[in-house]
């Protein structure tokens, strides 16, 4: 391993390591493919003594598997800490800031004038590494050289900072932006023992434990005081958290530094430069954030690769419900040297002729080929019916409702798919959900007599009318057994004061013009579209919908929430619960 810092064109040094394939006799290094990888979680730990005995100096939690894996196939792996992160130098206005888009063109050009690169490169990471990929593959195109970013894999990476990730459905998520917050801000002022506060594994926390902090750059004489030095730097980054909390309502169009808005934290505008530019693999992940709605953004805008799996963020474990083991039964890292070997080595190894898109079926633990996205389905109403029915049938009658008393005290589980911090390191298993669904108000067809699959977008479309001037809504899909427990599938949730369609009526601008209070006695229609899943429901079991005022294990909850709904069914008020539906079925 090579390590040293790079200059930028503000004096900004930054850290990089390089690991080499091989090296001859000479000890000169063939020109070989090159993967960038861009985080800002560490790109190496220094192990306190005596834990170094057994560990080693050095430790690298982010990329070990990746360079275990590429640089034995002859590629050049360089990692970078980016711009106000690890041993690098500078700070961190915002996430993706100008600078740091900056600092990407010139690590490219960088690498690809190193003796060892052979032009052809790549870059790959999950979440805020596969990020960077993005941009780094855009803003490599704007470069004045030969050589471009050829393809990259983003691996569970938000691409909508706000919808899938920040705030779904217009409402702030703690259960990800407070513990994040704190994470990224305990390793970039290098108080990693404030990590330790986090709600997490033992084992992670005594990994933790045994970490001196980011390791400092080899080729450089000054070595711990160059790392106290770049950690002054990064005392003046921004705090997430922080910036949330000053808003009553956090939209869209809010803005920071009265420069940035919340739409320029993340990579989603640069996708558009890498439709026919750049070959690229998404991965997304059933029990991790709406990370599934990222990697779809990302597939629709590049028409490239898609593979969803039943795992947690970063395909790290299995959390299928039905598995008897929480490894994960996909090959993640050997498909990714498959996908680079082809586009940056030119091997014809057979994925390109296999179909774009590939997804895993919970309950009947099936890897199925799609062409597009969602495969081919038919779509089933089901209507709220009597009795807190679903059913196919047309209701006969005018207008009825149901009330329900709100219980505002409602959650899911606390570490759920919204907890990054503790699921990066550990699965995530859903309770059953029949004690909590018995304070909510839910509709259930009656028991399957056959199979059912669906998969794609689940979508509610609802009128009610509710008691006071705010409302959230948090929608569950639960598959509901023999015995009566009710297993959890998937969720949607929407701010009613979002509730105005753009496009479509399933689609919120979350922009605080479109931001519309709630009337009195208004009768509202709500269409929430859930996190898209793929899904068999068995033969015996029953499908239910149930509606929730509140997450409190993840979600913010406001004052002066309504108490009390209204929600209304019948021929004037058709409220309806929408499947995807694969197979053919009977109710």
């Amino acid at each position: 391993m090579e390590s040293q810092y790079i200059t930028m064109r503000d004096g900004v040094q930054l850290a990089v390591d390089v690991y080499l394939p091989w090296e001859d006799s000479e000890n000169t290094v063939d020109a070989c493919p090159t993967i960038v990888h861009l985080t800002r979680y560490y790109r190496r730990f220094s192990v306190y003594w005596p834990f170094s005995l057994l560990l080693g100096d050095h430790m690298n939690m982010r990329s070990i598997k990746y360079i275990e894996k590429f640089v034995p196939e002859g590629y050049v792996w360089v990692t970078v800490d980016v711009r106000g992160t690890g041993a690098s130098y500078g700070n961190r206005p915002i996430d993706f800031s100008d600078p740091e888009i900056e600092d990407y063109k010139e690590i490219f050009k960088w690498v690809s004038e190193q003796e060892w690169c052979d032009g052809n490169i790549g870059s790959t990471g999950i979440s805020y590494d596969g990020m960077a990929s993005v941009v780094l593959a855009s803003v490599s195109q704007e470069v004045d050289i030969d050589a471009k970013v050829k393809a990259i894999a983003p691996i569970c990476s938000p691409m909508d900072l706000y919808r899938d990730l920040g705030a779904p459905g217009g409402i702030i998520s703690p259960g990800f932006l407070k513990d994040y917050t704190k994470y990224t801000t305990a390793l970039e002022q290098g108080k990693l023992a404030d990590i330790l506060d986090l709600k997490l594994p033992f084992y992670v926390k005594a990994l933790f434990k045994m970490m001196k902090g980011v390791s400092p750059v080899t080729d450089d004489d000054q070595g711990w005081k160059s790392v106290s030095e770049a950690l002054v730097d990064h005392q003046q980054n921004w705090d997430m958290w922080k910036f949330v909390q000053q808003y009553d309502q956090l939209t869209t169009d809010s803005t920071i530094y009265d420069q940035y808005t919340i739409m320029d934290l993340g990579p989603l505008a640069h996708l558009k430069n890498l439709k026919d530019k750049v070959s690229v693999y998404a991965f997304g992940a059933y029990y991790d954030t709406k990370s599934v709605e990222s990697a779809l953004r990302i597939q629709d805008a590049t028409n490239g690769k898609l593979t969803i799996g039943p795992w947690t963020h970063g395909g790290r474990r299995n959390s299928d419900p039905y598995s008897e083991t929480t490894t994960t039964c996909f090959d993640l890292f050997s498909e990714l040297v498959r996908f680079f070997d082809h586009h940056l080595k030119g091997k014809m190894n057979g994925i390109e002729t296999e179909a774009d898109i590939h997804y895993f079926t919970i309950g009947s633990a099936q890897w199925k080929p799609a062409g597009n996205w969602p495969p081919a389905h038919e779509k089933k109403v089901l209507n709220f019916d009597r009795g807190n029915k679903l059913t196919e049938s047309e209701v006969s009658y005018e207008v009825e409702f149901d009330q329900h008393e709100v219980f505002l005290q409602s959650k899911t589980v606390e570490i759920s798919r919204w907890n990054l911090i503790y699921h990066v390191f550990a699965p995530i298993q859903y309770p059953d959900r029949a004690k909590e669904d018995e304070k909510l108000l839910y509709f259930e067809t009656n028991k399957l007599e056959q199979n059912l699959t669906i998969t794609g977008t689940i979508q509610l479309e609802f009128y009610v009318e509710v008691s006071n001037k705010h409302a959230d809504f948090f929608v569950y899909i639960g598959d509901v057994d023999q015995e009566g427990s009710s297993i959890y599938v998937t969720e949607g949730q929407l701010r009613a004061e979002f509730r105005k369609p753009h496009g479509s009526e399933y689609q919120h601008t979350f922009l605080m013009e479109d931001y519309q209070e709630i009337n009195d006695r208004e009768i509202m229609k709500i269409n929430i579209a859930l996190i898209d899943i793929s899904w068999m429901f068995v033969e015996g079991h029953s499908i239910r919908v149930s509606i929730a005022g509140s997450d409190t294990d993840n979600f913010e909850v406001r004052d002066e929430l309504a108490r009390f709904w209204k929600v209304y069914r019948g021929k004037d008020y058709q409220s309806k619960l929408i499947l995807p539906v694969e197979s053919k079925h009977i109710f």
